[in-house]
């Protein structure tokens, strides 16, 4: 009688040699880093111009 292969018993599928990390490009991060550069300025230019207004109604100058 033949054994019947269990789940557990099975080996998982074999990555394709033609496929592996090193063929891989690395992401261009370049772009992204400005586009996050960019993005931060904004936002720490938006939060100084807030923080302006606020201490100009506190203090009434």
């Amino acid at each position: 009688m033949e054994k019947k292969n269990k789940k557990s018993d099975r080996k998982p599928p074999e990555v394709p040699k033609e496929v592996s990390v090193d063929c891989l490009e690395p992401p261009d991060e370049y772009e992204d880093r400005e586009e996050i550069r960019r993005l931060f300025a904004e936002e720490i230019e938006e939060r100084e111009k807030e923080h302006e207004f606020y201490n100009w109604n506190i203090t009434g100058d």
